[in-house]
């Protein structure tokens, strides 16, 4: 015998965890649900602003997106130069861990090591 007050329990598409769902369309549990309702709402604020940036905005992030591509371009040489990630960033007064994310990518460490050879020094060691 089924009772009507028994309702049909699915699993979350997140987590996996069986639940009671309180529509036809609910996918997720209700701390899932949570959790990527705020993810949206982050990425339609994201989405929004950049349709909405003013032009003095956009300009100034312009600038500071050419400001540090320069310092990444100017701590590649200083690195070759020999001169360690943390000094580099010191010196061009950008965040270390910037400038690491930044060595570590391939390109990055193919421009140090063609910057190295081509001044004929040894390659130290960060």
């Amino acid at each position: 015998m089924v009772r009507l007050t028994d309702k049909p329990r699915r699993t979350c598409i997140d987590c996996g965890v069986m639940y009671e769902p309180s529509g036809v369309r609910q996918q997720r549990c209700a701390s899932c649900a949570a959790e990527h309702t705020r993810k949206k709402n982050c990425e339609y604020q994201r989405a929004f602003r950049a349709r909405h940036r003013s032009p003095e905005e956009a300009e100034r992030l312009q600038r500071r997106a050419w400001r540090l591509d320069g310092a990444k371009y100017r701590a590649e040489s200083l690195v070759a130069d020999g001169l360690s990630p943390s000094a580099a960033a010191e010196k061009l007064r950008v965040s270390h861990h910037t400038l690491i994310r930044h060595l570590s990518q391939p390109e990055a460490a193919r421009r140090v090591a063609l910057l190295v050879r081509d001044t004929g020094e040894p390659e130290q060691p960060c």
